[in-house]
């Protein structure tokens, strides 16, 4: 039952994130009613702020006695939140009351709220928790990366934030009804700011009118949510069972999903509610008369296991990769009728930022979609260094190994990337091949003992250079300038070499190489020398 199952279908999730998860791992973010009461006190403070409540409270009961005490509560905060931004404003206009990054002038010919640009000040300024569960914190952070998609309500951006950090991924993010109505979404590696954004003041939905004008396109909402809930159930993080948000979410899908199976639909959905100082996850199948809906409520405050749960889940690509193969093989079939010459592509989730370049310059391509086992390449030497010294790496490590293992032994290659990226006793290389390979990576691990091979000059033996410029500006001769730089490579800042290797370096090799000219034997030698030490200190760790 319950997050087992989810575990044996092996379907990423839909993660519904609230203000629970916030709480939980950034300083001084408030619930809803905190934050009210906290502006409340900057334009009303000598009134109390559940008096006002109280008042209001009084109000809709006698506008609507229908209500539950669900209903009445959402409609009250919001109803504060509308006078609240209301009095703030005049304030900010009277200048008694000021927003950082603000003045008259932009507010009033942007038509800006101050109250909701102060509020965007404040969600943006949040900061971790000194005091947070780091274990947990890194488990949360890599269940949202196993997210088919994120919703939250929240204005903070501790969920990209949480994705961007730990990973390369970069998810596509829409914030208010945007992603709704936006054609190129599909429902992977996505996350819905449905509440609005601090990135984008204008966004924020808090007051009686942001939630009237929201409700409108709720349907968009649920139908989106519904769609994907097919083979993904959703999991509601850091809500309470009592917040409206999710009532009437839930609300829309018990109108919508088919009837069925009780199990079955608790499958689909889930509940968790923090409970203090409970280790277990305590998972129950709840049946919510008044939504007519049946759910899978869980109570723990045990939120790394439920992570480590979420994290097992794995359908053999990250929800990013599933999202950018989608996106980069539609890219392909709308451009291929233009294209008239071909070069051949093998896509892979390393080589498929440079496929999408390829793609935006127009350059022809076909796409070889395949086990890499049965595709080999085989490059030839100046393929091979131009690949790897320019970071693209989109030779497979496997036949990047192949390569080197093929090549001579006194032949000096960078293959450090190449090797850390792979478990070589599981690639297809035979035992000679990997033999060959580790004697390399053996023979370059001891504490650059390649510097041995140098000869100064003795006038340089016991001088220090940092700047490679100084060294280019020496009278001498082209080979010796290129062993001055390697001998002093650990001095130098590791961008300055990078760039010398990039664009003066490898450039001189391949003019060389292409010459077939034997009077540059040293100046090869020299070069192939740099291009290993520079690649033991970017990737040998």
């Amino acid at each position: 039952m319950g997050l087992n199952d989810i575990i044996s279908n092996n379907h990423y999730p839909i993660l519904f994130v609230g203000s629970g998860m916030s709480k939980r791992y950034l300083e001084d973010s408030p619930t809803w009613i905190d934050l009210l009461e906290e502006y409340w006190k900057k334009i009303e403070p000598d009134e109390p702020f559940y008096s006002k409540l109280h008042d209001i409270e009084k109000d809709i009961e006698n506008e609507h006695s229908n209500y539950l005490i669900y209903d009445t509560s959402f409609e009250r905060n919001t109803r504060i939140a509308s006078f609240i931004e209301s009095k703030f404003s005049d304030l900010f206009f009277k200048q008694k009351i000021l927003v950082d990054g603000l003045d008259l002038k932009k507010a009033s010919l942007e038509q800006l709220s101050p109250f909701k640009v102060d509020l965007a000040n404040r969600f943006a300024d949040l900061k971790r928790k000194n005091d947070l569960n780091e274990e947990e914190f890194n488990l949360f952070q890599k269940a949202v990366q196993k997210a088919k998609m994120v919703i939250t309500t929240n204005y903070d951006t501790l969920i990209e934030e949480s994705i961007k950090s730990n990973s390369k991924q970069n998810p596509k993010i829409y914030i208010g009804n945007s992603g709704f109505f936006d054609s190129n979404s599909i429902g992977w590696s996505e996350i819905y700011k449905i509440h609005g954004s601090c990135s984008d003041p204008s966004s924020i939905v808090i007051n009686k009118e942001d939630y009237n004008k929201f409700d409108q396109n709720s349907v968009l909402i649920s139908a989106k949510i519904l769609s994907s809930m097919i083979q993904s159930p959703i999991i509601f993080l850091g809500y309470s069972l009592e917040d409206e948000n999710v009532r009437k979410l839930l609300q829309d899908f018990s109108r919508e999903l088919p009837k069925e199976d009780s199990r079955k639909s608790a499958n689909r959905i889930f509940i968790v509610e923090y409970s203090p100082g409970e280790s277990e996850l305590v998972e129950t199948i709840q049946n919510d008369s008044l939504l007519n809906l049946t759910y899978t409520h869980i109570k723990t405050d045990n939120y790394s296991e439920l992570f480590k749960k979420i994290i097992s889940i794995d359908e053999g690509v990250t929800p990013y990769e599933v999202r950018r193969f989608q996106d980069i093989i539609g890219q392909i079939i709308v451009s291929a009728g233009h294209k008239k010459a071909l070069n051949s592509y093998l896509i892979s989730p390393k080589n498929i930022d440079e496929l999408e370049h390829k793609i935006a310059i127009n350059e022809p391509i076909v796409v070889a979609l395949g086990n890499t086992k049965n595709i080999y390449v085989n490059p030839t030497d100046i393929d091979y260094l131009t690949d790897y010294i320019n970071q693209k790496f989109e030779l497979y490590p496997e036949s990047a190994l192949r390569f080197i293992a093929k090549a001579q032994s006194r032949a000096r290659y960078p293959l450090f990337y190449h090797y850390n990226s792979v478990d070589i006793d599981k690639t297809n290389l035979d035992s000679v091949e990997k033999k060959r390979i580790r004697d390399r990576v053996k023979e370059y691990s001891q504490d650059f003992k390649i510097l041995d091979s140098i000869r100064l000059k003795k006038k340089y033996v016991n001088v220090s250079y940092d700047s490679i410029q100084d060294i280019i500006s020496l009278q001498e001769a082209e080979h010796i300038k290129i062993d001055l730089i390697t001998q002093n490579s650990q001095h130098i800042d590791k961008r300055q070499l990078t760039q010398y290797v990039q664009k003066e370096a490898l450039p001189l090799f391949v003019k060389y190489a292409k010459e077939h000219n034997q009077n540059h034997g040293v100046e090869k030698t020299a070069l192939r020398r740099l291009f290993v030490v520079w690649d033991i200190l970017m990737y040998k760790d």
